[in-house]
């Protein structure tokens, strides 16, 4: 792969990782609602059931 390219690639990633990272900081509450986003659903789960019987 020649230089050009991969500073393309570069970029393009860049710019993805600064989007997701705003979206994080100034947005928690929707991010951890809808990460990954594209419909995947929640990529968290919570089992409040586990934490509740540890205690």
């Amino acid at each position: 792969m020649n230089l050009p390219l991969r500073r393309i690639f570069l970029v393009i990633t860049s710019l993805i990782g600064t989007v997701v990272g705003i979206w994080a900081a100034f947005l928690p509450t929707e991010f951890y609602e809808s990460f990954p986003g594209l419909g995947l659903g929640p990529w968290v789960a919570v089992d409040v059931r586990g934490i509740r019987s540890r205690s």
